[in-house]
């Protein structure tokens, strides 16, 4: 086991309405449902040179280096639509709810399978951003002020500053 100190963009996304919207599906298919997407995470989180920490249902935990935060944040704008597409292709058309951060984090390895697992307070932040903070922005992708600096021109574009506290949101199509 091994504790490492480490700098990145850490993302959190969750399901919006996954309870409600499979409650009344066959385990099976809420199942597959979520395998699909842990799949989907995986792939475009791995293309885009980042690392997928953690599932927890319809949840994910991931970061990505400081090298990688640009093409981040461009994964997890992409991710939003292409998970939200196959959701509604299903028929169960939900939001992916997604908080970005950048910071200081320790990245752990626990029993009993050496599962990597994030902690700090940079962890909390992309948590709590993730979340869906206020209600006016709850499907939205979510940045934090640190994140957004760490970003080139061209993708800060897709971004407008919403204050209370300071996070980016990504302009809807």
């Amino acid at each position: 086991m091994s504790i490492q100190k480490l700098e990145g963009l850490i993302y959190f996304t969750d399901l919006g309405g996954f309870g409600r919207k499979t409650k009344n599906m066959p385990l099976e298919e809420v199942g597959q449902l979520l395998l699909d997407y842990a799949r989907e995470v995986e792939r475009a989180v791995t293309e885009a040179g980042g690392f997928l920490s953690t599932m927890i249902n319809d949840s994910a935990l991931g970061w990505f280096p400081p090298e990688a935060a640009d093409a981040g944040v461009r994964c997890m704008m992409d991710l939003k639509q292409d998970v939200e597409a196959m959701m509604s292709a299903r028929d169960r058309s939900m939001s992916l709810k997604i908080g970005v951060h950048y910071g200081e984090f320790l990245l752990i390895h626990l029993p009993p399978d050496d599962q990597p697992n994030l902690i700090g307070s940079t962890v909390n932040t992309a948590f709590t951003l993730g979340a869906g903070g206020n209600d006016n922005h709850r499907d939205k992708l979510i940045l934090s002020e640190q994140a957004f600096r760490k970003l080139n021109a061209d993708t800060r574009k897709a971004f407008h500053k919403f204050t209370e506290p300071v996070v980016y949101l990504a302009e809807s199509d």
